[in-house]
């Protein structure tokens, strides 16, 4: 089976500050972001973007909007394995909707991964619950716009600075670990 590493994508990858980051224009990487994606792929681990696009679903954007500004982050971060996201406005109440494990369980099915010693990295409380929930190792990244703002990550396994702390981190915890 395979170890993953699930990454929210606005506040993480993509410094959230517009609210609904849908165009190409509207990237701007997060600090540090491509220094933590290089070391992350350098740990030998499957690379997921798990995201909540609720501006989908309140009609602010298109699904190909998402699509298109999803592939101008990866041009700018490398290539990831697969993408999964839940289009719903919270309202709608849906099965996907983070906090909720669906979509790592969706990834863990499709590409064969081992949740147990997979991580999630998150700006957002929701983020580190769902990896709870499936029973991941979780990250919080303190330099996402609701890391600063409404949450904590107090239950996180380990809350970083940015994503190359937060990839420092993981490769550390990698080497600690008994085979």
């Amino acid at each position: 089976m395979n170890k993953a590493i699930f990454l929210d994508r606005d506040g993480v990858l993509n410094s959230d500050t517009n609210g609904y980051p849908h165009k190409p224009e509207h990237l701007s990487l997060a600090k540090n972001a491509r220094e933590g994606m290089k070391l992350l792929s350098n740990l030998g681990f499957k690379m997921f973007i798990v995201t909540n696009q609720s501006g989908v679903g309140l009609g602010i954007y298109s699904r190909e909007d998402f699509r298109n500004f999803t592939n101008a982050l990866l041009k700018e971060i490398g290539d990831v394995d697969d993408v999964f996201a839940c289009f719903h406005a919270k309202e709608d109440e849906c099965e996907c909707r983070k906090p909720s494990p669906k979509m790592l369980h969706d990834a863990a099915r499709k590409h064969n991964v081992e949740l147990g010693k997979s991580y999630v990295i998150g700006d957002q409380d929701r983020d580190i619950q769902m990896g709870k929930y499936a029973g991941c190792i979780t990250v919080f990244v303190s330099s996402g716009a609701f890391g600063t703002e409404k949450s904590t990550g107090r239950s996180a396994d380990y809350i970083a600075s940015d994503l190359r702390d937060a990839a420092e981190w993981i490769a550390e915890n990698e080497t600690k670990k008994p085979e």
